[in-house]
């Protein structure tokens, strides 16, 4: 029943990585609702932050729908 260090590191790592995600979208969340308060001016933040995440949205979508880098991350950079 015991566990080796890697897998107890690893676990670390998932844990720590969806505290950082919960935190991001709090943070997203305020500065919306910072952007909605001043609501003429805000506008031009809440356009900004809509185009930077959708930039990113496409990054992480067309990472994770590559075969080619999963191919070279598995078998190449080793």
């Amino acid at each position: 029943m015991s566990r080796t260090n890697k897998e107890m590191i690893v676990k670390l790592d998932q844990i720590v990585l969806i505290l950082l995600a919960i935190g991001a979208i709090i943070y997203v969340m305020a500065l919306v609702f910072g952007m909605l308060q001043i609501m003429p001016y805000g506008l031009i933040g809440l356009s900004f932050m809509v185009v930077v995440l959708g930039i990113l949205g496409r990054i992480i979508y067309d990472r994770l729908q590559n075969k080619e880098d999963d191919y070279y991350q598995k078998n190449i950079d080793k």
